[in-house]
């Protein structure tokens, strides 16, 4: 994290560095501009002045002109002053401009890049007029200067508040981190949604309530799984004790039949949690297809119907397919339709209905049944493994509460839902769409 901080910190500072020098050189020719603007409005003013002063000193001797100047010192905005001819060409580095101060023209010389030096040779004489007037400095340096100072602490103040703020919810997230590592889920990630980081937080917040879930079902399933088992157990347990104290052969025999249903039991119950382990683990490699609605229905309804027979129940089973075909993995879809259609046989009363529609591209299996109904308070509950409706319910007629949660994970699978309503028959209504 300090290295990204780092790298980020130098970019910035690099790119504010180029913007500076940029402007710096903006600001220099701007300067450079009105500086020649000056100099040129120089020429206009002061121009005038050297030929009145030839005149003024025409016409008297040398000895006075210095007190001359002096009389017209106060007038002008910038001193007047009196040097050799020779010395001030040996000063100047230009030819034109030597040749035009011998030739008695005003000389406009840049003596320094400050410095605007006017001069002009008197007529007939060794001795040439100056005026030094004062240019407008370059700033170059003391504009880069200024430029780093005011403007570098407006952004070093900026991105040291970004940072901060960074810094801020980066530390946070990694507390976040590791209370979930520790276990600990009774928390909130505050992080604002102007963030940078906000996706980063809305995705562990969902990440601890799905870790807290998960491990709240782990806990639920294995107490379930306790349960489930020490049922059996228990009464393999008991009728072994009465087959040892059995008196005759007779009794002996009934009591091994309990244990035998007792171990039956055990059989089915372990081949339902490998199952439910199984889909549990992830979705698995579909084989997505197009499969005949009706056929496929008849082959449900004649299963269901057999099942209805082997427990000598007298229910009416129908099906309907209003559309010809579905999309989705065959054997998944026929163990979902199957465990709905178990669980309706053995509520009914006397009916049951299934019947596949099909909605803007999305099909849906409804299975109703006349039984007692779901109370709408514990539908939802009914998608948990080892869910019963009534929890005192005889568990070798109410089954093992898996059914639903495997339909509940095959209809995922195939990024659907599944939903428990109630009939028009009397009873309950669940229904798949994917």
């Amino acid at each position: 994290m300090i290295k990204l901080f780092l790298k980020t910190f130098g970019l910035l500072i690099a790119v504010i560095l180029l913007a500076f020098y940029v402007q710096s050189q903006i600001l220099e020719w701007m300067l450079d501009e009105a500086r020649r603007k000056s100099n040129a409005d120089a020429r206009d003013r002061f121009v005038p002045i050297f030929y009145f002063l030839e005149r003024e000193l025409a016409d008297k001797p040398r000895e006075v002109w210095p007190v001359v100047l002096d009389t017209h010192r106060k007038g002008f905005v910038y001193p007047i002053r009196i040097a050799p001819l020779d010395k001030m060409r040996a000063g100047i580095d230009a030819p034109t401009l030597r040749d035009r101060l011998d030739a008695a023209k005003v000389v406009f010389w840049e003596g320094s890049p400050t410095t605007l030096m006017i001069m002009k040779r008197v007529t007939g004489t060794d001795l040439v007029l100056i005026m030094d007037v004062t240019a407008l400095p370059s700033i170059r340096s003391e504009a880069m200067v200024m430029n780093f100072v005011v403007e570098g602490l407006f952004v070093a103040a900026f991105i040291l508040a970004m940072v901060a703020l960074f810094w801020r919810d980066m530390r946070k997230l990694s507390e976040a981190a590791d209370q979930i590592g520790q276990g600990r889920f009774n928390f909130t990630l505050d992080i604002g949604k102007r963030s940078a980081l906000w996706p980063v937080a809305a995705s562990i917040n969902a990440m601890k309530t799905r870790i807290a879930s998960l491990l709240k079902s782990h806990s639920d399933l294995t107490s379930a799984v306790s349960h489930e088992f020490r049922t059996p157990i228990t009464r393999l347990r008991f009728r072994h004790e009465l087959a040892l104290s059995a008196p005759d052969l007779a009794g002996k025999d009934r009591q091994l039949g309990e244990m035998a249903g007792a171990i039956d039991q055990l059989d089915d119950l372990a081949r339902e949690l490998l199952e439910y382990a199984r889909l549990d683990r992830g979705a698995p490699s579909m084989d997505m297809a197009s499969i005949d609605t009706q056929p496929w229905l008849d082959d449900l309804v004649e299963e269901a119907r057999e099942l209805a027979r082997a427990q000598a129940r007298n229910v009416a089973i129908t099906a309907e397919g209003q559309t010809e075909s579905i999309e989705g993995d065959y054997r998944y879809l026929t163990r979902a339709a199957g465990n709905l259609l178990r669980n309706a046989v053995h509520y009914a009363r006397s009916s049951v209905q299934v019947r596949v529609c099909s909605v803007d591209g999305r099909s849906t299996l409804h299975v109703e049944d006349d039984g007692p109904g779901i109370p709408p308070a514990a539908r939802e509950r009914l998608f948990e493994p080892f869910a019963r409706l009534d929890e005192s319910r005889d568990r070798d007629s109410g089954g093992f509460g898996i059914g639903l949660a495997m339909v509940k994970q095959i209809a995922r699978w195939h990024g659907g839902t599944v939903e428990i309503g109630d009939s028009a028959l009397g009873g309950a209504r669940v229904s798949m769409s994917w």
